[in-house]
């Protein structure tokens, strides 16, 4: 179920990045076309997760590190630094290879790193704005996550908060996307001239 959902939000995504109307694609006839691009999509999302679990793993260990004294703590702290600043800069590289992704369907796209990097070089004071409209979206469901909790009606409150929270978060990063797609663009077009 939950790759069909990923699949309705890669399309959205690529409707949103595409300008297609309309936005918001149809659930009931493209099931199987969803569950296909979820389960591609899988293939990248796998990759990042093992990244960020061995970021997060180095970085609990610079932590641990921090607690002895001398150059081991040097160690631990350096080592916690590098692993938080790669563990930010992960996120935004998955996020990017998922809108690179749902951009044409093709798989190659998620894994292009130069691609990626050099879209998120062009947006670089846009990715603060999203990282807070991000972080407001996530208050923001969690805050009625919690609300819903003490309601009977949670069972189909919640699922349809975290579609809705999804569906925010997806086209936050196609704007993104689009954007640093069409600035790159433009920027390779006056190169050329």
């Amino acid at each position: 179920m939950s790759l069909i959902l990923f699949g309705f939000f890669f399309q959205f995504q690529h409707n949103e990045i595409k300008n297609e109307n309309p936005l918001l694609p149809v659930l009931k006839s493209n099931i199987f076309t969803y569950l296909k691009y979820g389960f591609k999509s899988l293939a990248f999302d796998l990759f990042y997760l093992f990244l960020i679990g061995l970021v997060i793993i180095s970085l609990i260990i610079g932590v641990k590190l921090t607690l002895y004294n001398g150059i081991i703590k040097a160690i631990g702290t350096m080592l916690g630094i590098t692993s938080f600043i790669s563990l930010i800069f992960f996120y935004f590289m998955w996020g990017f290879a998922g809108s690179a992704y749902a951009d044409k369907f093709f798989l190659k796209d998620a894994f292009n790193f130069s691609k990626n990097l050099n879209l998120i070089s062009n947006v670089k004071s846009e990715i603060l704005v999203f990282a807070l409209y991000s972080l407001i979206i996530i208050l923001f469901y969690l805050l009625l996550f919690y609300i819903f909790l003490m309601y009977i009606l949670s069972i189909v409150l919640i699922p349809v908060l975290a579609a809705a929270s999804g569906l925010m978060f997806y086209n936050l990063q196609a704007q993104l996307y689009k954007l640093a797609k069409f600035r790159l663009e433009n920027k390779e077009i006056t190169i050329q001239k």
